[in-house]
C-alpha cells in the first residue's frame, strides 16, 4: 500500500468510525468497535497488500482511530447513552 492508498483509506475512516458508533453505542466495547474498523479496513485494502499493511500500517492506523475517537468523545460527537 502506497502513501497515495494510505491516504485515501485514512479519509474514508471517519464516516466508516461514526457509521460502527451508531450501532455500538455502549460503553465498554472498545474492542468490538476497533474489531469492525479492522473488519472495514480489510474490505477496502487490496487482499495482496494485506499481509504488509497489517504489519507496518495497522498499527498507525489504530492510533488515528483512537485519536479520532478521542476527538469526537471530547466534542460530544459521540453522546454517551
Amino acid at each position: 500500500m502506497n502513501a497515495t492508498q494510505l491516504l485515501q483509506l485514512l479519509t474514508a475512516l471517519p464516516p466508516i468510525i461514526i457509521s460502527i458508533e451508531s450501532v455500538i453505542q455502549e460503553p465498554g466495547r472498545g474492542a468490538d468497535k476497533l474489531a469492525a474498523v479492522l473488519t472495514a479496513v480489510q474490505q477496502l485494502v487490496p487482499v495482496e497488500a494485506l499481509p504488509e499493511f497489517m504489519q507496518k500500517q495497522w498499527p498507525t492506523v489504530q492510533k488515528y482511530v483512537s485519536a479520532l475517537v478521542s476527538l469526537y468523545n471530547v466534542t460530544k460527537l459521540f453522546k454517551k447513552p
